[in-house]
Parts: structure tokens; sequence; C-alpha cells
């Protein structure tokens, strides 16, 4: 489902699994470039989400998972099989998640995948590595993508604030 259609993005989610986990599909306008987080259950459901998401044909780069629990995972290895994506995940988090994580990410790093840039956020507690993805937004507003949206939500103000942002907030990519 297209949740926020921005000058430089798309942002599409489902939900999967009886523990509705939520998905998240960013694509570039420019590019076609995407970015799945969390690849949590049911593999076809999120290669249609992909596909729906697409600039033409799907052009998945890279997967993050969010955090080591099963069910932000569960599906990555499925999703992976065949197109080479890399994945990522917080560096204190990968060794938990039992599927192949080809880069670690730390707090205060730089994800570029094609033309999107995304600032990591660590944030510690519900487990060691969880992590969240700040997409800057400029004139849209920064979009916040972590493992529960509406968490997320709740904290994308201050994250914001902590971080340096000078554009206003937009919560449409994390709302149920």
């Amino acid at each position: 489902m297209l949740i926020a259609e921005l000058s430089a993005v798309t942002v599409h989610r489902t939900s999967v699994s009886e523990m509705d986990n939520r998905c998240y599909v960013i694509t570039s306008r420019d590019t076609g470039a995407q970015v799945l987080v969390d690849a949590a259950a049911d593999a076809p459901a999120l290669q249609a989400l992909l596909a729906e998401a697409a600039v033409g044909e799907p052009d998945l780069r890279a997967i993050v998972t969010t955090h080591r629990h099963l069910d932000h995972w569960y599906a990555l290895a499925d999703v992976r099989a065949g197109l080479g994506v890399p994945a990522a995940a917080g560096v204190n988090d990968a060794e938990g998640i039992d599927a192949p994580t080809d880069r670690t990410l730390s707090d205060g790093e730089v994800l570029t995948v094609g033309d999107l840039t995304f600032d990591v956020i660590e944030l510690v507690g519900h487990t060691p590595g969880s992590i969240a993805l700040l997409w800057r937004g400029g004139d849209d507003g920064d979009q916040l993508f972590g493992d529960d949206g509406d968490a997320m939500n709740a904290t994308a103000g201050r994250i914001a604030a902590i971080r340096g942002s000078s554009s206003r907030r937009s919560s449409r990519s994390t709302r149920k």
C-alpha cells in the first residue's frame, strides 16, 4: 500500500504475519532504486510489495533488518534468493540474525543505496543493536523507518532534533 508520495521517494508498506509486522519499501522516484526495511515474513507478499512500489521493474538494492528478533527477518533468505541483494543490520544485532548479513551499520553512519541516503540511528533497548533509518526529505519532511511505525512516529521529532534536522517532521511514512 502506498503511504507516502514525496518529491524524491515513494513509501509503500505492508503488514505481515500474525504479529502484524510492518515492512517498508522506499523507492527513488528518479532511479527506481529500492530499499526494503524488514523482510519480516511472507516472501511472496514482500515481492508483491516490491513490484507494486517499482518504477518499471523492481530494483531492490538493499534489505535492512531493524533488529535481531525472528519476526523481523524470517523471510530475509527467501526474499534475497537469486537476487544478490545485500543485507544490512545493526552492528550489535547482526550475529543474532540467522541469515547472512553483508554489512553492519553503526549509529551515526550514513547508508547510501543508489541515490537514496539514510542516517543510521541506533535504538538500544529493544535489542542491543536495534536501528532506525532517517531519510532527510527537505521540504517533504524527514521520514523515520524502524521496527514499529507507532514507536517511530512518537520519537521522530526528538530524533530529528538530536540529529539537527531543520526541516519539518512528517510522520506519513510511519502511521498505520
